[in-house]
């Protein structure tokens, strides 16, 4: 197998339907020069991904006994791909499989994009509003250790998480029309990012040392070290269907994992 021109990489966690019809809408796009890397996060439905694999030459699988997480995953990728092949391709794109592209040239944009690091516009199919950019700008310490308080105590969660819906909502559209425009940003929205081989070039790397939550700080912060360049550019546009395992509200294991995302971020760059 030569290097292709994008590497798609994807993770499975028990969604092997969604991850096959990803990569069958995949298949769909103008593009013929690439790779899809499934990561298998533990799974054991394993003849539906062999199905995913003998029936499209694009995509391959790396099996795991355990969880390794988003970037964890991606990290498990990308090394293997690494060891295996002399070069990188022109772009690695990390992404989740419950995305539909809004158009069958979408590549064609991305190829032409030189920053280290891009973010589409990504629409939200619960509300409507764009995801991107995550953070225009760098996330305050006095913001991070607040968030570490509230993922302390589920019942100041619960609030936040109610009170940010409304925030959320209510900022982008005001800023609907402000912020529809190509821009150099802090950091992207996770559900789908888009790295040139320049960003691995540069010392960027998915060694992510926590295993859920707070991937886009990461980023951001990796980006900001190594004077990279992430832009968010809504010429370039997905949907995002937005994981149904993924509720508007997290459990609250989930909640200890957001807590450990932040005492990582806070120790590793900001203390």
């Amino acid at each position: 197998m030569g290097t292709p021109k994008i590497l798609f990489i994807v993770i499975n966690y028990y969604n092997e339907t969604e991850v096959g019809d990803f990569v069958t809408h995949l298949s769909k796009q103008s593009i013929n020069d690439y790779q899809i890397l499934i990561v298998n996060n533990g799974s054991k439905n394993l003849k539906v991904l062999e199905h995913i694999t003998d029936s499209n030459t694009h995509a391959s699988v790396i099996h795991s006994d355990k969880n390794h997480g988003y970037f964890g995953g991606a990290a498990l990728a990308f090394n293997s791909w690494i060891n295996q092949h002399s070069q990188l391709p022109d772009f690695v794109i990390l992404c989740n499989t419950d995305i539909e592209f809004k158009s069958k040239d979408f590549f064609s944009s991305v190829i032409n994009e030189n920053a280290d690091v891009i973010g589409p516009s990504i629409i939200s199919s619960k509300n409507k509003l764009d995801q991107n950019p995550y953070y225009k700008h760098r996330i305050a310490l006095r913001k991070l250790k607040l968030l570490r308080v509230i993922f302390s105590f589920y019942p100041f969660y619960l609030l936040y998480q109610s009170a940010s819906i409304i925030k959320t909502f209510l900022t982008k559209q005001l800023n609907a029309n402000t912020e529809n425009k190509k821009q150099e940003v802090y950091t992207i929205h996770g559900s789908f990012m888009i790295f040139n081989q320049t960003f691995f070039s540069k010392r960027g790397n998915f060694n992510y040392g926590s295993f859920l939550y707070g991937e886009e700080i990461f980023i951001g912060e990796i980006a900001r070290i190594n004077s990279m360049k992430v832009v968010y550019d809504p010429n370039i546009q997905i949907l995002h269907h937005e994981h149904s395992t993924t509720g508007t509200f997290k459990k609250p294991l989930h909640i200890k994992f957001m807590k450990q995302s932040i005492d990582y971020l806070i120790n590793t760059f900001f203390n």
